[in-house]
């Protein structure tokens, strides 16, 4: 089998390890790895967004140390080395600046590159309704980037005859358009992302981590094939969260004291409390994702 690893996401362990030990895993069972990563083409990506030279060098020395700990044989290709950032048509030009909906809709072949780039510009801002014409730059970077990424990992899958593609989260842009390049050439591509903790990883089969439709299958398939200890066992694991309890997602009860209101809390009125994810996870995902209630 021939497997080709995406990677340009190295700012912790829980992003690049996954990568690594699935590389390990690979090359011991004899499959032939190509590895392909960036050594600073893209003007944009989601961990160093404004291109600064610091952060692009220690993202490319954290990976270097990374390949250091392997054992066994692989091919190392950088982007330069499969397609030059030049040789591509980005379709700038597409970009609409003054509506986001129009933005989101944005399409080139199978990539949904507006969702992609409106995703990374969300989550670099923390903005779910940002205004794009005032981050002009880093939008049109994040988009030929992007561009970029999908071309190249096209023109990688038909070179070295991929069988099997690796990317770790896949929802910001220049990750989403190798999920999409992938699809486009029909070769199976595993998503890996953050596990229970910080010493997992789960693994998604040619779909983002934020698929409502796996998430329903897997949580069904697990409840209906747990032992007898599992209500316990959940009721465990949301006592520990509402007591601060949780490394993983950290301690957003430890600021509150037990049984009282903010001192704001008005009973004459009806309060509605909604407790949520962070809206950049989902604002730029797809339609299973709008909101058919509320707006906000």
């Amino acid at each position: 089998m021939k497997v080709l690893f995406y990677s340009t996401y190295h700012f912790n362990t829980e992003t690049s390890g996954p990568i690594f030990e699935n590389i390990q895993d690979h090359i011991n069972l004899g499959d032939e790895v190509h590895i392909l990563t960036c050594k600073g083409e893209m003007s944009s990506c989601q961990v160093n967004p404004n291109h600064n030279y610091f952060h692009c060098q220690t993202c490319i020395s954290t990976f270097q140390s990374g390949l250091s700990c392997l054992e066994g044989a692989y091919h190392l290709h950088y982007l330069s080395d499969i397609l030059k950032i030049d040789e591509i048509d980005n379709k700038v030009s597409d970009i609409t600046w003054n509506d986001n909906d129009k933005f989101r809709q944005l399409q080139h072949e199978d990539f949904d590159i507006g969702m992609g780039v409106f995703s990374s510009v969300v989550s670099i801002f923390r903005d779910p309704k940002p205004v794009l014409s005032d981050h002009e730059a880093l939008v049109k970077n994040q988009w030929i980037s992007s561009m970029y990424i999908y071309e190249a990992i096209k023109k990688a899958i038909d070179e070295f005859k991929i069988d099997l593609v690796y990317i770790f989260n896949a929802r910001f842009a220049t990750l989403r358009a190798c999920l999409r390049a992938a699809a486009n050439k029909n070769v199976f591509c595993r998503v890996l992302e953050e596990g229970r903790d910080r010493n997992t990883y789960s693994v998604f089969p040619n779909i983002m981590p934020h698929s409502i439709e796996h998430y329903t299958k897997i949580i069904n398939e697990l409840w209906d094939n747990a032992d007898e200890n599992k209500v316990s066992i959940a009721q465990l694991y949301f006592d520990n969260r509402s007591n601060s309890n949780n490394e993983r997602v950290g301690m957003f009860t430890q600021s509150q004291e037990k049984g009282k209101l903010p001192n704001s809390w008005d009973s004459n009125r009806i309060n509605i409390v909604f407790f949520t994810s962070s809206e950049d996870e989902f604002v730029a995902i797809g339609k299973d994702w709008d909101n058919a209630l509320y707006e906000n």
